[in-house]
């Protein structure tokens, strides 16, 4: 017997199908668009990244008062960002200075002591086939790169992959910036993203 399709699995089977179609067509495009809002990690303190975009002035004060040279600003011009600053945690990493210099230094608040009391900038993300404790090679690289005030990465046995806690993860990039894998183990991404 011929199971009978009924109205609404109809529309929604060619609402599917109509969607792939254009994604079939215009990927690159849709591609291409995307890339122009890349996911940042922000400094210490930044607006929600709609607001951030809008109000910060691309003034470049919180790269010059970053003691440890970590705040980058945004260079690829066709970036809708173009000229905000970021944290390449592949570059370096935040210290999450106690008088936020960063903070003290922008002059539209696009970064605010108020968000900076959450103290969270990002948050790590274990990529666990590139791990080398699964190889059962032991490394304890991103645990020892957690700074001690804020703990947040930990192991459940031996040659486990690493565990972050995402209540106490800042997303400061210390974890990523030091693991030794390649591709990276560890990954920081914008809060927004989990």
């Amino acid at each position: 017997m011929e199971k009978k399709i009924t109205r609404k699995d109809f529309l929604r089977k060619s609402c599917f199908q109509l969607f792939g179609f254009f994604e079939e067509i215009f990927s690159s495009e849709l591609n291409k668009f995307e890339g122009l809002f890349p996911d940042r990690i922000r400094p210490p303190g930044a607006l929600p990244e709609d607001e951030f975009i809008l109000k910060c002035s691309r003034c470049k004060a919180c790269v010059k008062a970053c003691p440890f040279f970590v705040i980058k600003s945004v260079k690829e011009k066709t970036s809708l960002d173009f000229g905000t600053p970021f944290i390449d945690t592949d570059m370096g990493f935040c210290r999450m200075c106690e008088d936020f210099p960063c903070i003290k230094s922008c002059p539209t608040q696009s970064l605010n002591k108020v968000s900076a009391l959450s103290l969270k900038i990002g948050i790590a993300i274990v990529e666990r086939k590139s791990c080398v404790r699964i190889a059962k090679i032991s490394c304890m690289a991103c645990e020892t790169a957690c700074p001690r005030k804020f703990d947040a990465v930990s192991f459940e046995s031996p040659f486990s992959e690493p565990t972050i806690d995402s209540l106490k993860c800042t997303g400061c990039g210390a974890c990523q910036n030091l693991c030794p894998a390649v591709p990276k183990a560890i990954k920081v991404v914008s809060p927004k993203i989990t």
